[in-house]
């Protein structure tokens, strides 16, 4: 028999003319590995995708919010790495993809950030409240967005148990064991439980993004005594810091007057600020006579201030309420020891003229 022919083919080759590409890259993703760093990085089109030989794209961006040109740079990976950036900071950016016979369709606008650092601020005005006798509640200020130099992750409090109130004959202290606790997201507050009832403790705070921790701030004084008051004027001597956690340039020191009948403040915070790390003592003058004041003092370095630590203490007023011998005494020079109402023993003495009359 004769063998039949063979059926005519149903595929045909057929090769399309080149032309321009029809897309651009997709998944744009703007990462900062480094500081003052920008890395830019993109799916390339697949070979069907190309239209042509000769394939590039070209990579446009600016500061976002500025009135500036684009800077553009033709490539022919999938990266650019953009250097000597400003550390954390917006940028618009667009890849465009072109091929030897045109460019492709007008990219659209993405938005992404250059390179992280680690936060260069700490959080001021930590406080502390006793909630039971194994939880306190940690209180802060944040920091400025523009310090944070990152996607902002949290807070972290940081605590050590310095001793036990329960031994202060001089039983042992506590073994040091340093613990810490995160704080997810833009917050004010967070509570420490699981603490060592009728224990003293030292602790700071700190923010941190996904460089790391910013700076700690210094720990509060451990001494704080106000003394040697005169009409206008009274003396404020500390202790350094235990931890100063950087180097020390000195002191916060925040004042106001407070109603000895209401125990509630008059008048703001007034402050002074004192320089030196080897500065423990300083006379706050300006004072009024007769009145009762509360003082705050913080330890402070570059990054910030500390927790400040209280103390209260009064001025005296002029006094004609000696009688009888006292009155006589005075008159003759000598000296006239009273024991206040606070338990305080006091010492008069006569001052010219013998009508004023002043307490040290």
């Amino acid at each position: 028999e004769t063998p039949l022919p063979p059926p005519p083919s149903t595929f045909q080759a057929v090769v399309t003319e080149v032309g321009a590409p029809d897309k651009n890259p997709e998944n744009i993703r703007i990462q900062g590995h480094v500081p003052q760093q920008m890395d830019i990085s993109w799916e390339p089109l697949l070979p069907v995708e190309q239209n042509g030989p000769g394939l590039e794209y070209k990579v446009s961006y600016r500061r976002l919010g500025l009135d500036e040109d684009w800077t553009e740079q033709m490539v022919k990976r999938h990266l650019l790495v953009v250097k000597d950036t400003p550390t954390f900071v917006p940028y618009e950016i667009r890849v465009q993809s072109k091929n030897s016979q045109g460019w492709g369709p007008e990219p659209r606008v993405v938005t992404g950030y250059s390179g992280e650092d680690v936060p260069t601020a700490a959080p001021r005005d930590v406080g502390v409240e006793v909630l039971n006798a194994s939880l306190l509640r940690v209180s802060w200020t944040p920091v400025p967005q523009d310090t944070v130099r990152g996607h902002l992750g949290g807070y972290t409090v940081h605590w050590v148990r310095r001793k036990s109130l329960l031994h202060l004959d001089g039983g042992p202290p506590p073994p040091e064991a340093r613990h810490s606790m995160a704080f997810a997201g833009n917050r004010s507050h967070g509570a420490l439980p699981g603490l060592a009832p009728y224990s003293e403790y030292t602790l700071t705070v700190n923010v941190f993004n996904r460089k790391g921790n910013g700076p700690p701030i210094p720990a509060p004084v451990p001494i704080l005594t106000a003394s040697n008051a005169q009409l206008d004027s009274i003396s404020l001597v500390w202790g350094p810091p235990l931890e100063s956690n950087g180097v020390l340039h000195g002191y916060l020191l925040k004042y106001q007057l407070v109603n000895e009948s209401t125990m509630e403040v008059d008048q703001p915070l007034l402050e002074v600020n004192i320089s030196g790390a080897d500065t423990t003592q300083w006379r706050l003058e300006g004072l009024e006579e007769g009145a009762l004041y509360r003082f705050l003092l913080s330890a402070c370095t570059r990054t910030g201030c500390g927790p400040p630590l209280a103390q209260e203490g009064s001025t005296p007023t002029q006094s004609r309420e000696l009688m009888g011998e006292d009155w006589e005494a005075v008159h003759r020079g000598e000296q006239v020891w009273r024991l206040c109402e606070c338990g305080c023993v006091r010492e008069w003495l006569r001052v010219e003229p013998v009508t004023v009359w002043g307490e040290r």
